[in-house]
């Protein structure tokens, strides 16, 4: 047998699955600097403010909230890359047939929105300079607990991860067993303390608070930044177990093509003295 040499295509698809993994982190150093630039970080303005300073807030840094929330709309859309790279891997251990895998994706594609919609609502509060206090307020409000408060996709989405990773009974599975639970902890963590904020203006369950802001904002980063790790640790091992598939050479293809013709031979004699048995029953 030949040693099998990776094809400039191969070694293409190999890159394009790092980078799609890749984009995760990416999207957490772009959102760290977003909320920065919108004057966000470290603490983002909670439910706490009056219309009146909510509506300060805008007039005094309508500019650096945009930015920054455009980059925040604009990074959104690198979750996908990395969630489908999440799903081809999903499908990896479950086989032809993969519902959580499925499910994972579609789960996915929502958050990328979640995520979008929100942000582009807190636009249109910083875009009219004459826009009623209330009116602001009000867009505020809805822009953070939608940005925070829909987690029950993100929930589902860990979840399945986890039930999918912990279904792997190969002797070397594609991801280690703990990244399973690690999943369904991330997103019980995160489903939880969001489904609540709505009773809440302060406190650690209000959408600034430490539980449901910076306890989910962690489970959320420490999600993509561990599966990001485990993702590349797969594609390595995925590249190697290919490149060690051996390929066929020429007295290589005349071998199996001899065994071929002398197994095609014998079910023909098979077929024929079945055939004849059949004849002299009848």
């Amino acid at each position: 047998m030949n040693v099998r040499t990776e094809t400039p295509t191969e070694i293409f698809k190999w890159r394009i699955y790092k980078l799609c993994v890749w984009m995760g982190p990416g999207l957490v150093v772009a959102w760290c600097i977003s909320y920065l630039v919108a004057g966000w970080a470290p603490d983002i303005p909670g439910p706490q403010p009056s219309a009146e300073e909510v509506a300060q807030m805008f007039e005094d840094n309508r500019t650096a909230i945009r930015i920054g929330l455009i980059v925040i709309v604009a990074t959104s859309s690198w979750l996908a890359p990395f969630y489908a790279i999440t799903t081809v891997y999903m499908r990896r251990i479950e086989g032809a047939h993969s519902p959580l895998a499925y499910i994972q994706l579609g789960m996915a594609a929502l958050l990328v929105f979640e995520f979008c919609m929100p942000m582009m609502m807190m636009q249109a509060a910083a875009y009219r300079e004459d826009r009623p206090i209330w009116d602001i307020l009000l867009i505020y409000d809805v822009s953070w607990m939608l940005f925070v408060g829909i987690v029950c996709t993100a929930l589902m989405q860990y979840v399945v991860t986890g039930l999918c990773i912990l279904q792997d009974d190969r002797p070397e599975p594609i991801f280690p067993r703990w990244s399973g639970w690690f999943n369904i902890f991330c997103g019980v963590t995160i489903g939880t303390p969001g489904s609540i904020l709505v009773f809440f203006k302060d406190g650690p369950f209000a959408w600034d608070g430490i539980i449901t802001w910076w306890l989910v904002v962690f489970a959320f980063f420490a999600q993509v930044m561990v599966m990001a790790y485990l993702l590349l640790k797969a594609i390595d091992r995925h590249r190697a177990e290919e490149a060690e598939q051996p390929i066929l050479g020429t007295e290589d293809l005349t071998t199996e093509v001899a065994k071929l013709r002398a197994e095609l031979a014998r079910v023909a004699l098979l077929a024929e003295g079945d055939a004849a048995a059949v004849s002299r029953s009848s």
